[in-house]
């Protein structure tokens, strides 16, 4: 019975007639959860597991936005608001339909608060992450994140508040250097 539930709850983890952890194309244990210890705008630790928020991708640590001479530390303001959202509450996170680690061993998950909040869209949704277009393309939940995105633009939320650089080319650029 509590493996219909899960599967029901997770279906895209399990096949029919299939209890969960059986799948052999997925490992036993695609849900992480516990206290959590917030590391930046996009990655979390969630227990004893560092967890990278997927289909988002914040400003780093380092990075600034804004014009010249009136730039402010973003990167550190998604820190803030990841924290803000999570507030010491327990966190789920649970592996997206396609990878469950990235390339550095981290765990990539779609998370949720105790109360229900969807940690990953509510960083689009304040303008403190963008969407990670080219790793949901064509994935069911792109359109909420798209559309996230588009209104905290429109609403000049967080790092849609004035210019900035996308984390992506940020990070490129850093490498160059």
């Amino acid at each position: 019975m509590l493996a219909a539930i899960i599967c029901s709850a997770f279906g895209f983890f399990c096949q029919p007639g299939q209890a969960p952890g059986q799948n052999l194309t997925r490992p036993a244990s695609p849900i992480v959860s516990g206290t959590t210890t917030i590391l930046d705008g996009d990655s979390l630790r969630v227990g004893t597991e560092e967890v990278r928020l997927q289909a988002i991708d914040a400003p780093e640590m380092g990075q600034k936005c804004g014009e010249a001479g009136r730039e402010w530390p973003c990167g550190a303001a998604a820190r803030r608001r990841v924290t803000e959202i999570i507030g010491g509450q327990h966190v789920s996170c649970r592996a997206g339909p396609d990878e469950v680690r990235d390339r550095y061993g981290r765990f990539l998950g779609f998370c949720a608060t105790g109360d229900g909040i969807d940690v990953n869209l509510e960083m689009v949704r304040s303008g403190y992450a963008r969407a990670f277009t080219r790793y949901i393309a064509g994935k069911p939940h792109q359109a909420a994140y798209e559309a996230a995105e588009a209104e905290a633009r429109q609403l000049r939320r967080g790092i849609w508040s004035g210019p900035h650089q996308a984390p992506w080319d940020f990070r490129a650029a850093r490498r160059t250097e």
